[in-house]
Parts: C-alpha cells; structure tokens; sequence
C-alpha cells in the first residue's frame, strides 16, 4: 500500500497528523463539556430517554437505513481486500458521530417544561447541528480518497442517525411530540 508523494491523502505530513490530532482535542473538549453540562443540570436521564427514542426511529427506518448498510459492507470489503483502506482519514468520519450526540444533549438541556417558555432559538441551535452535519460529511466523503463509496455510505447512516435526533431532540425542545 504506496501513497504518491504529494498527494492530499499523504498521511505522513506533518499537517495531516496535526489536522488529526486538532481533531481528536476538539472531539474531546466536546464530549467533556456535554457530559459536565449534562450532569450539573441533571439532565443525563433525559438524554438517555432521547436516545431511545432515536433508537426506536431507527429500527422503524430499516427500509432506507438496510440497503445502505449492504452497500457499506461490502464497499469495506472491497477496499479491504484491496489494501487500500486507511485508518487515519476516517478520523474525518468521528465529527458525524459526535454532532448527533450533541443535538440530543441539546434536546436534553433545552427541553421544555411547563414552567418554561419555548424560545425560538433553541431549535436554531439545532438547525445549525443539522447543517454543519452535512458539511462535515461533505469533507469526510472528500478527505478520504480511495475509499469514497464507503465513506459515502456510513456517511449517509450518520446524516439519517443525525436527522432522527435532530427530530427527537426538536420536539423535546418545542415539547410537541408526534
């Protein structure tokens, strides 16, 4: 498994190491201030309450999400078969798990209570998870070289994963439920 001298998928320069290392701090710093907030608030077990119910959307969303996942499976082993399957630009895929995470923290921190007024700019937090979610899988999908239609893959469960607690953690914010 050669990589061309010069190309931006070079993993051994020392930019992509530090684009990966700002990555992983980032990733990091945020996981560390959503657990905080969700526990100093007490909060926790409204997120975990907001995840079963995403889980629950997601089983019931197999039609779309069943296909995707074949494609995704056997584009891995394709790639892998190939050798040409590289670890450090999927670190590009870690933002599309960690932006659904904070969209349900965001649903549990915000959620409405008859005592609180809903404000218009708690669901504007979550349109703009939403939004960014489709940009990180943009540059996930154009990092990883190589390894494209598997990328593309697991990059469209993560946008139906994201669009499901994007969903979830709205109406716990509204406090509309369906």
């Amino acid at each position: 498994m050669s990589i061309p001298q010069g190309t931006s998928d070079d993993i051994r320069t020392p930019e992509n190491h530090s684009a990966h290392a700002a990555l992983l701090v980032v990733a990091a710093v945020v996981t560390i201030i959503s657990i905080v907030s969700l526990h100093r608030l007490e909060r926790f077990d409204r997120f975990i309450w907001l995840a079963g119910q995403v889980w629950s959307g997601m089983i019931w969303a197999w039609p779309i999400s069943l296909p995707i996942e074949c494609v995704a499976a056997v584009s891995f082993f394709l790639v892998y078969t190939d050798e040409r399957l590289q670890f450090r630009p999927l670190l590009w895929l870690l933002p599309g798990v960690l932006v659904p995470l904070l969209q349900l923290v965001w649903g549990a921190v915000f959620k409405h209570t008859v005592m609180e007024t809903f404000e218009p700019w708690h669901l504007y937090g979550l349109h703009l998870l939403l939004s960014l979610n489709f940009l990180l899988a943009i540059v996930a999908v154009v990092k990883n070289r190589g390894q494209r239609v598997f990328v593309s893959a697991v990059v469209s469960l993560l946008l139906l994963w994201s669009l499901f607690c994007g969903f979830i953690s709205g109406m716990s914010v509204t406090g509309d439920w369906i």
